[in-house]
């Protein structure tokens, strides 16, 4: 649900500062720009940057993508089918990786870089097989990240050792801890399914990740996480 679901015509239009006419011609060139899905989480401030900025246009031709090229096709087909807005976010904060088809990995002395974009950070997205499906749910993440500035390597490492003491809370036996993960893990779920509703309607058709598998890999990953060393046990 976005924080516009439920307004009348003229508030939707307020809120992205329109006019009422305004918002309609916008609605009619392409329906998906300010539909509901589009508008969750970070996706309502970032078209809201789109419109003050003129409605800047973009070319998927300047897309930064490296690695296989099998991945590469894949994804620019995908955002060629993008609204505008999102088409231009993903070509001016976005790095894209592919390696996983004809490529096991991948080492770069100069790695591509973008500009970070005014009061947000760029973006990497690293996909690992040819899957339209799967291109589209991330650009829909990417999307639906709310806009921040970038962060400092060491601001980069307090989250992810954040991130460790919560997955050592939720590896705990006790039922607490049990309660705990089973709502992260819902948490994660519902963010899934939100952004796959958003990628669907971005390529017309209906893009799904296998929801059981989505779960296990967040167990694993929480087990996995709560496993590693602390900083304070590595010194």
């Amino acid at each position: 649900m976005s924080a516009l679901t439920g307004l009348d015509l003229p508030g939707r239009a307020a809120a992205l500062g329109l006019t009422c006419r305004q918002y309609l011609d916008l609605a009619r060139a392409d329906p998906r720009v300010a539909a509901d899905p589009a508008l969750e989480g970070g996706g309502l401030p970032r078209l809201r940057a789109w419109l003050a900025a003129g409605r800047p246009t973009a070319n998927v031709n300047d897309l930064i993508f490296v690695g296989d090229v099998e991945i590469g096709a894949v994804v620019r087909a995908v955002v060629e089918k993008l609204p505008m807005p999102v088409l231009h976010h993903v070509v001016t904060s976005v790095v894209v990786i592919g390696s996983g088809t004809s490529t096991g990995g991948l080492c770069f002395d100069h790695p591509p870089t973008l500009p970070a974009p005014e009061g947000d950070h760029v973006h990497l997205i690293v996909l690992t097989r040819a899957d339209e499906g799967l291109a589209a749910h991330e650009c829909a993440h990417s999307w639906r990240n709310a806009p921040s500035p970038p962060r400092a390597p060491a601001a980069f490492r307090a989250a992810l050792a954040d991130d460790q003491c919560l997955c050592a809370a939720l590896v705990k036996s006790d039922e607490q801890g049990a309660r705990l993960a089973a709502a992260v893990i819902d948490h994660h779920l519902h963010e899934e399914r939100d952004t796959d509703r958003l990628a669907s309607m971005w390529l017309g058709r209906h893009v799904t990740q296998d929801v059981r598998h989505t779960a296990r890999r967040e167990r694993a990953r929480i087990a996995c996480a709560a496993a590693l060393p602390t900083d304070e046990e590595k010194s």
